[in-house]
């Protein structure tokens, strides 16, 4: 089994389909499930793609300074609070706007 950082190097310097292939299938679920600390079920799918498509679209410019999972899993959890302050936002804009119309 090739280690996740050779996979994403394979990424990252050769654009390698079958590398990212393989690094989405041994990590998609296990980040699902660690964004479900955070966000519900379709969020939380929702993130990790997202997420997914910016690791292979932005591979050449990601510096891993750390292991790869511990990056996975920290811009997993950074993403997902990302969305909760968002969603914040629109709470809190929602009820200022309620409170105007009244």
């Amino acid at each position: 089994m090739t280690d996740d950082l050779t996979l994403f190097a394979r990424i990252k310097y050769k654009r390698d389909t079958k590398a990212f292939d393989e690094l989405f299938k041994r990590w998609y679920e296990t980040l699902v499930n660690y964004a479900l600390r955070f966000v519900d079920i379709a969020e939380a799918e929702n993130i990790v793609q997202e997420f997914m498509v910016y690791l292979w679209e932005n591979a050449k410019k990601i510096e891993i300074h750390s292991s790869f999972q511990a990056y996975i899993l920290h811009s997993t959890k950074n993403r997902c609070i990302n969305f909760l302050q968002r969603e914040e936002v629109k709470k809190n804009i929602q009820e200022n706007v309620s409170l105007i119309e009244v």
